[in-house]
């Protein structure tokens, strides 16, 4: 479910190089939920992204963006920015896809 603040980062289909699909990233919960566009431009949700069959949650999570491929880091690695402990500390993260 999605929060009342949320950040998104749309990424490239690694077999089409399409921007087709799209990562939400909540605000208020950590979870970040993927959709993919259909054929009538519609976004639809295909789940939340997961480590070892359970929902990824990032505490404090302030936002997220792909790389580059340049000074911005690998386009096929997720990085975010966080605010854990109801925002007293600060850092910066990265989530890598496995096949």
């Amino acid at each position: 479910m999605l929060m009342a603040a949320i950040v998104s980062a749309a990424f490239r289909n690694r077999i089409t190089a399409s921007v087709n699909d799209a990562v939400v990233g909540n605000f208020g919960d950590g979870e970040i939920n993927a959709y993919c566009l259909d054929g009538e431009g519609q976004f639809h949700h295909q789940g939340t992204l997961r480590q070892d069959r359970k929902t990824l949650v990032i505490d404090g999570l302030w936002g997220i963006g792909f790389g580059n491929n340049a000074g911005a880091g690998s386009p096929n690695v997720l990085y975010f920015a966080a605010g854990p402990d109801e925002e007293t500390n600060g850092y910066v993260g990265k989530v890598e896809f496995a096949p």
